[in-house]
C-alpha cells in the first residue's frame, strides 16, 4: 500500500511528536508519527508493519485527539511524501472518524500540562516574545503551538511570518532550533551546584544524566535533541571516570548510533547540520580562537571563534536547502550572543514553574522576551540592509561548489601565512634569512640526512 502513490486504508499510529499547526492548504495541524497497523479500505485483517514506518499525520478539522504519546486509529489517505524525514504522509480530512486507541503516558500529560502553561505565560507579552519565546525554549514558534487542539497563542500571522524571513535571512534562525546550548547550559547548572555542595565528579555525572532525560522530554522532539541528549549522556561516562572529554569521538559514537538506531536520520538535514556543527566547533574553534586574538580582543574573538567554526561546517548543507546564504550572519549571531543564555534559561524556568506557580512563569517568560527582543530588533536591522544574502545554486552541486569554495579559500590562506613567515621571519638557528627550498630539494636534503643518521647507527647484532 505504502509503495503506491496514493492509497486509502485505516492506519493505526502512535504520535511521537507535539502537534503544530498545519501550512498544507485544507488542513488545521500535523505531527510525525508511527505507523503500527493498517486496514485496505477493502476491509481485510490488520497488517502489522514490522518496521513500524515513520509517517506524519496531516488532519483536518479537531485536533483535540493530536496528542503526544497517545494511539489513534485514522482513515486516512495515503500519499508519498514528497519531503522530509518521513516515509508516508497520513491526510485525514475533516469527515474521516480519528478514534483514540490509546491516552497518552502519565508523563506526556505532564508535559503538555507544563507546555500549556508557558503558552499561557507568554500569552501576555508582545507579539515578538509570543513568536520568540516558545521557539527559543521549546524549539515551536508561537504560531506555530498548538495546546488542546486550538492555536495555543494569538498571534498576528503576517507579523510571524515577517519575523521568521527576517531570523532566516539574518542567518540567527537557528537559535529556534533547539540543540545543544540547552544541555550544554543544563550541564553547567549543575556543576555550579554540585561544586557549591562539595559533591565529587561522580555525583556530577549522575545528577547531570538524571536531568538531561528530563529536559528531552519537555522540549519539542527533534534530530538535534536527541544527538544533544546522546552526546550528553555519553559525556556524562567520561565525567565518570574522569578522563577528558573528546568531543570528536563523542559525536562519532553518537552519530553512529543513531544512524543504526534511526536510519532514518540519514536523510534529514536537522541532524546533518546539528552534527556538523558540533564537528566545526570542536575542531576549528580552539585554534581560530588563537589567530583571531591576535587581532581582536581575546572575548571578542571567543564569541567569534565558535560562530564561525559553525557557519563554516554547516554552510554547504545550508546552501543544499536554500538557493542562498546570509552575509550578515556572523555579526548577527555576535549581536544576539550576550542574551540567548539567560532569555533561554528564563523561559525553561517559565516552563518549569508556570505550571505551579502562575505569576511566577509570567515573570520568568517576561524575562526572557527581554532578550528575545534583541533578536528582533538584530533580524529587523539585518533585514533593513541593502544586500541580505548572497544567490547560490542549490541542491547537492550548491554544496559540493560551496565545499571547495571553502577549502580553497583556506588552503589559499595557509599558503600566504607560510610565505608570509618565511619572508618576514628570520630562522634563529643560522644567519641571514630563510632559503625558499622547493619540495623537491627538502626531499633530497631529508634523504640525505636521513641516510647519513642510518649510517650512524649501532646496531645490537653487530
Amino acid at each position: 500500500m505504502v509503495g503506491a502513490a496514493v492509497s486509502h486504508g485505516t492506519v493505526d499510529v502512535r504520535v511521537d511528536s507535539v502537534p503544530r499547526v498545519s501550512s498544507r492548504y485544507g488542513y488545521d495541524c500535523y505531527a510525525e508519527a508511527t505507523a503500527l497497523a493498517v486496514r485496505t479500505a477493502a476491509g481485510t485483517s490488520a497488517t502489522a508493519l514490522s518496521s513500524h514506518a515513520r509517517v506524519l499525520v496531516q488532519l483536518a478539522g479537531d485536533c483535540a485527539g493530536l496528542r503526544r504519546g497517545a494511539a489513534l486509529e485514522v482513515s486516512a489517505t495515503v500519499v508519498a511524501a514528497p519531503y522530509g524525514t518521513a516515509a508516508v504522509w497520513l491526510l485525514v480530512d475533516e469527515s474521516s472518524p480519528v478514534t483514540v486507541l490509546a491516552e497518552p503516558a502519565p508523563v506526556w500529560r505532564a508535559v503538555e500540562t507544563m507546555q500549556a502553561a508557558l503558552y499561557r505565560s507568554v500569552a501576555s507579552l508582545d507579539q515578538q516574545g509570543r513568536v520568540l519565546v516558545p521557539g527559543l525554549t521549546l524549539g515551536v514558534l508561537g504560531q506555530d503551538a498548538l495546546a488542546g487542539g486550538d492555536r495555543a497563542v494569538a498571534v498576528d500571522d503576517s507579523y510571524a511570518q515577517m519575523l521568521q524571513d527576517q531570523c532566516r535571512d539574518a542567518g540567527i534562525m537557528h537559535l529556534m532550533a533547539v540543540s545543544g546550548g540547552h544541555f550544554a547550559l543544563l550541564a553547567s547548572l549543575v556543576g555550579l551546584l554540585c561544586r557549591w555542595l562539595l559533591l565529587s565528579r561522580r555525583w556530577r555525572a549522575v545528577l547531570t544524566a538524571a536531568a538531561m532525560p528530563v529536559l528531552a522530554a519537555v522540549l519539542v522532539p527533534s534530530a538535534s535533541v536527541s544527538r544533544a541528549l546522546a552526546m550528553g549522556m555519553l559525556g556524562c561516562g567520561f565525567t565518570w571516570t574522569g578522563r577528558r572529554r573528546q568531543g570528536v569521538v563523542l559525536l562519532s559514537w553518537t552519530a553512529t548510533g543513531m544512524l543504526l538506531a534511526m536510519p532514518w536520520h540519514a536523510r534529514d538535514y536537522a541532524f546533518a547540520l546539528s552534527c556538523m556543527a558540533v564537528l566545526g566547533i570542536t575542531v576549528l574553534a580552539s585554534p581560530l580562537e588563537s589567530w583571531l586574538s591576535a587581532f581582536v580582543p581575546r572575548l571578542l574573538a571567543g564569541a567569534l571563534a565558535p560562530t564561525v567554526s559553525a557557519q563554516l561546517f554547516t554552510l554547504p548543507i545550508q546552501v543544499m536547502m536554500t538557493a542562498d546564504f546570509p552575509v550578515w550572519s556572523t555579526a548577527a549571531n555576535l549581536m544576539v550572543a550576550p542574551v540567548v543564555d539567560v532569555a533561554t534559561l528564563a523561559g525553561l524556568l517559565s516552563l518549569f514553574v508556570g505550571w505551579w506557580l502562575p505569576d511566577a512563569g509570567v515573570l520568568f517568560a517576561r524575562i526572557s522576551s527581554y532578550g528575545t527582543r534583541v533578536i528582533e530588533m538584530t533580524a529587523s536591522l539585518v533585514a533593513s540592509e541593502t544586500v541580505v544574502t548572497v544567490p547560490w545554486m542549490t541542491g547537492v552541486a550548491g554544496g559540493v561548489v560551496m565545499a571547495l569554495a571553502e577549502v580553497t579559500a583556506a588552503t589559499t590562506a595557509l599558503c600566504l601565512r607560510r610565505l608570509w613567515t618565511l619572508a618576514v621571519h628570520p630562522d634563529p638557528s643560522v644567519p641571514g634569512q630563510r632559503l625558499f627550498l622547493s619540495p623537491a630539494v627538502r626531499a633530497r636534503l631529508w634523504w640525505r640526512e636521513t641516510r647519513r643518521q642510518l649510517r650512524r647507527l649501532h646496531w645490537s647484532g653487530q
